[in-house]
Formats: C-alpha cells, structure tokens, sequence
C-alpha cells in the first residue's frame, strides 16, 4: 500500500540521519514532521499511517518492521539499480565535486533464508574457562556485502554495488572505478579503506 518511492526514500533518509537502528525509527525519524513531508508523506498519512499494523505501537505513517521487511524483499540486481540512478542524479544536479575518494566494504550479515546470499568462514580464537585454555571457535555468517565509493570530502557515494559476503572487494574495485568514470566523473584519486 505504501508507494516504493515512500519506502526508498523514508530508509535513504535514515542513513542520511545516521540512525543506526529500525527500532530508532519511530523516536528519532518519525518524529520529523518536516522531515517526513520532504520526503513526500501528507500530513494524513502521517498522522494516520498507511495501515492498522502496530497501532498503538507505530508513530508517524508506517510500523517499524515495515521498512525491514520491505528492504528483505528487494533483490542485490534491484538495489544496484536504486544505487546506481541515486547516484546518476547526484551528477546531474553537480553535488559531486571533490577529487579524492574512497572505496568501503560493509557486510551484510541476513539468515541462509536470503536468495543469492552468500555465507564465509569466520574463525575466532577464545579463552575457555572450564579448561583453562585457547580454543578456535568457527561460525558461519550468511549474508551480502555493500561496496561503495565515497567523495572523501562530503560523503557522497558515486558508485555502489551489492555482491556476497564471502566475495573479495578487491575483484569489484576496477569496475566500481570504472562505474563512477561511466556517470561523468573524471580524474579519480582512489584512497582504499579495507
């Protein structure tokens, strides 16, 4: 019910904010009035909300959880494509003007319910009290990767792209350059953050 504009918009903003949390949203986000009419809510759905979902519970148009789930059911091809024409419209509005950018990888850890997620070793060494000793705890973590290229001054990303947790940022670092030269940008100096 709720337009997927409303939906893209609502979380980019969240990060925008730098709220960390789904749970943060009703106390810090949905608090907003302006903020949330920027976006493009009306003062209705605001007050009243999209649905009876978490009545009682939900302040401002939708429940918490609704944004998680919407995000859960978007494919990594449909998020490259969100990224990439965010990005196309940063150039072509000229917000995009440093000379020095970064490369960050974050992971994205999901449940092995996720389609074409992927999964990596992760083996961290512990001390065990009831034997007195160091032992190698292995775990599995299921989930994605979100590479991004920063402008170092302001923080805008210019290229991004969502791969498997278990794949290496390195092999996506040319094409990810070379995305950022494809949207208009010229020049790059590349500083990596790993």
């Amino acid at each position: 019910m709720i337009p997927v504009v409303l939906m893209i918009l609502t979380y980019e903003v969240k990060q925008l904010t730098e709220i960390s949390s789904m749970n943060q949203l009703g106390e810090h986000l949905f608090r907003d009035t302006a903020l949330l009419k920027i976006i493009g809510f009306t003062a209705r759905q605001i007050q009243e909300g999209f649905c009876q979902r978490g009545k009682g519970k939900r302040r401002g148009p939708m429940y918490r959880d609704t944004l998680a789930d919407f995000l859960s059911k978007l494919s990594s091809e449909e998020v490259d494509f969100i990224l990439r024409e965010a990005v196309r419209v940063l150039v072509k509005h000229k917000l995009i003007r440093g000379r020095t950018y970064i490369l960050d990888a974050t992971d994205l850890p999901t449940t092995k319910c996720y389609k074409g997620c992927g999964v990596k070793k992760v083996v961290r060494r512990e001390y065990d009290s009831k034997e007195g000793k160091e032992v190698e705890v292995v775990k599995y973590v299921y989930g994605y990767k979100l590479l991004v290229l920063l402008e170092a001054r302001h923080k805008i990303v210019v290229a991004a792209q969502v791969i498997k947790i278990n794949e290496h940022e390195k092999n996506f670092t040319k094409e990810m350059i070379q995305e950022a030269l494809r949207i208009g940008r010229e020049g790059l100096l590349i500083t990596t953050l790993f």
